[in-house]
């Protein structure tokens, strides 16, 4: 989900089903928090067949995004700027199938 305001929330299924998308070459996603969220959305929805690779800004979401993103067909990779371990980073994945 996108979050646009706190009242108006975007679908990731109803962006590709509105727009008839098949594939997503890139999918960047920079939420605040909400990569859980969202990636229980595109796993859900089937979404995660037709995404290529990701680039998840995390903001100390890692261990439950790394939890969710074991359950997809995918390679990643867990970048930590700080050297700090407390889950904020970016999480750069590849689509196994792709």
């Amino acid at each position: 989900q996108l979050v646009m305001d706190n009242s108006k929330r975007i679908y990731l299924k109803n962006i590709i089903g509105d727009n008839r998308l098949d594939s997503i070459d890139i999918l960047h996603m920079d939420i605040q928090g909400s990569e859980m969220s969202a990636l229980q959305e595109i796993k859900d929805n089937k979404i995660d067949k037709i995404i290529n690779y990701y680039f998840i800004s995390l903001h100390d979401t890692l261990n439950q995004t790394k939890k969710i993103l074991d359950t997809f067909n995918i390679e990643y990779l867990f970048i930590d700027p700080n050297k700090g371990g407390n889950g904020d980073g970016l999480i750069v994945c590849k689509n196994k199938d792709k």
